[in-house]
């Protein structure tokens, strides 16, 4: 990796790692953030109505709901609306791996239950190692306010779930410290502010107070949740929201910064590659006027084939330098057919 990217340089997802290949392994590469594809967006009520509808979630919250309804939307007149008093959605996504701490977010939401004054769900998605772990410790609270479910969706309907929440968590600690996570930069495709577990460059993309919350424990996140999941807390759910934005998205991403980096070096390796024909035309064009002067008139054919290769090796030059080469090729025939005519003479 280190010879490759000192060659040829390449891509990061951060500029914590740009400078640990710089320093470490004397590397130099762009900065290429993760930026979310454009299906990832803020989600509209009937996508929604439909989303959950087919989801069809058994929450502790359900039970009350007629036909027309769903946790989160209700049809009235035949018109798809937000239903009053809905929960606060919040979701995250993990793989269930011990660089996810699930417990800091299990215990904040325990010692909030009861203090919110209006239903949270929070919904999970993702498998791995230590899911049936965590699913029998949420078996054992004992919530009353909050329902923690667990999910495993469809591809198609994951980015309409993010685009749903009114606020993402991430636990993702970094194990080298210098990646960024990607179910952040989902969860900003979607519009939806994420409170996300600090780390060394994770304000290259949460920006506390901005587009998000940062926190470093429990205790932290538990007073985050209670401002902004109660009904005090809208308005700075919606400030927060409005700090996330629209943003880059990967199609926009690639073609202002990975584009011109590739196109540079492809410009590059064109010029190289002309440089490697340009010396095999003057070796060729060497061998071909040393034939036609030194040689008998019988390899004078030969030569003239190898003054034609020479001008395809510099087909791509310029038109100035071409003229040149037929001149040259001119003066060395005439001397080749001089040779001829003075050996034909002679004999």
């Amino acid at each position: 990796e280190r010879e490759v990217g000192r060659r040829f340089g390449g891509f990061c997802v951060s500029e914590g790692m740009k400078r640990f290949l710089r320093e470490e392994m004397d590397v130099n590469v762009e900065v290429l953030h993760d930026r979310p594809p454009s299906h990832f967006k803020p989600t509209g009520l009937i996508e929604k109505h439909e989303l959950f509808k087919r989801l069809n979630l058994s929450s502790k919250f359900s039970k009350n709901l007629t036909s027309d309804q769903t946790l989160f939307t209700e049809t009235i007149n035949g018109v798809i609306k937000e239903r009053k008093g809905r929960p606060r959605l919040i979701m995250s996504s993990t793989s269930w791996t011990p660089d996810e701490d699930f417990s800091i977010l299990l215990k904040a939401l325990e010692e909030i239950d009861g203090e919110i004054g209006r239903e949270v769900l929070c919904i999970v998605t993702g498998k791995g190692p230590e899911k049936e772990y965590y699913v029998n410790k949420i078996k054992e609270m004992d919530l009353k306010e909050i329902d923690i479910m667990t999910v495993w969706l469809e591809a198609s309907d994951y980015p309409i779930l993010v685009g749903s929440a009114d606020l993402g968590v991430c636990l993702h600690t970094s194990t080298s410290g210098i990646d960024l996570p990607m179910k952040v930069v989902d969860m900003f495709g979607g519009g939806v502010p994420v409170a996300a577990v600090g780390f060394e460059c994770l304000d290259e993309l949460v920006v506390d107070g901005k587009n998000g919350r940062v926190f470093k424990d429990w205790k932290e996140l538990k007073g985050i949740l209670k401002e902004l999941l109660g009904k005090e807390g809208e308005g700075e759910l919606e400030r927060l929201r409005k700090g996330v934005g629209k943003g880059l998205r990967w199609e926009e991403n690639w073609d202002n910064i990975a584009l011109p980096v590739i196109n540079e070096c492809l410009e590059k390796c064109k010029e190289k590659k002309a440089r490697e024909e340009d010396s095999t035309g003057w070796y060729v064009l060497a061998l071909g006027v040393a034939i036609t002067i030194y040689q008998n008139s019988y390899m004078w054919g030969a030569s003239a084939l190898m003054f034609w290769y020479a001008l395809e090796k510099f087909q791509e030059r310029s038109r100035a330098a071409r003229a040149m080469l037929w001149l040259l090729m001119l003066l060395v025939g005439s001397v080749g057919f001089w040779n001829f005519y003075s050996q034909e003479r002679a004999s």
